[in-house]
């Protein structure tokens, strides 16, 4: 079930992607983390050319937490695995097919730079969230070293690193990533969208969305609403206020 609908999306961002120009040769690399000294956040994307347009062609809605989790797993090995990048290397001049999960996991709420405020307080504020960021990054990159290490040692047959997060692949982690560069494919659920749909700091995702669909005539946008008999009753009218929200705010009314 979940093929029949992934893969027509890849199909179609497949075809786009071979017409992407070729990123420079830092592409994904960037581990501002690592910076123990001063810090400072460096976007995952950065190399990637400036003609690509950075915009959600997929947006993946789950009632739940654990729907997205599963979800995850299956789209790092389509997407991040040596195989899938070998492909993209050759047909996509080197390019990836970007997915991050928004979810409450997702690190870290708050803006990167406050459009408005730089008070004293707010520079404290600041600098705790990018604290936070670079925490939570170096404990991911910590894990996927151990998945990957055990699975080098185990060989088994399902890989234990795409269980994991891998913060050197096309899987964009941080909110600050997914807000500045929106992900090709964005899960998330339907709780979270609601709070999107709402707030400032998250409005350059469907803004960078709804212009590159407006300016581009070639231009796509899938909705996938998987485990849609979960959803019924209230949920189901609530739901169905979302989803005009969501288009109203793309420019696809």
């Amino acid at each position: 079930k979940t093929e029949s609908f992934l893969l027509p999306i890849l199909a179609q961002i497949m075809a786009e992607a071979t017409s992407w120009d070729s990123p420079a040769s830092n592409y994904v690399t960037t581990r501002w983390w690592e910076n123990n000294e001063k810090p400072k956040f460096s976007l995952h994307r950065q190399g990637e050319s400036v003609s690509r347009p950075k915009a959600v062609r997929a947006l993946l809605l789950y009632p739940m937490n654990a729907l997205v989790e599963d979800q995850m797993v299956r789209l790092r090995k389509m997407l991040d695995s040596p195989e899938a990048l070998n492909i993209l290397d050759q047909r996509a001049n080197g390019n990836r097919i970007f997915f991050g999960r928004y979810t409450s996991a997702s690190p870290v709420p708050g803006y990167l730079v406050h459009p408005r405020r730089s008070d004293q307080q707010e520079k404290t504020r600041a600098k705790s969230r990018l604290d936070r960021t670079k925490v939570a990054l170096r404990t991911i990159a910590e894990d996927q070293e151990k998945a990957r290490i055990y699975d080098q040692q185990n060989q088994h047959s399902d890989p234990t690193r795409y269980l994991f997060p891998s913060p050197d692949g096309a899987e964009l982690i941080t909110r600050w990533d997914m807000q500045e560069t929106p992900p090709d494919l964005l899960i998330t659920n339907i709780s979270m969208l609601n709070a999107m749909l709402s707030r400032e700091v998250d409005a350059r995702i469907f803004d960078q969305t709804r212009e590159w669909l407006e300016t581009d005539p070639d231009a796509y946008f899938f909705l996938v609403l998987d485990e849609l008999h979960l959803i019924r009753g209230s949920t189901g009218t609530e739901m169905a206020a979302l989803i005009r929200t969501l288009i109203n705010k793309l420019g696809l009314d």
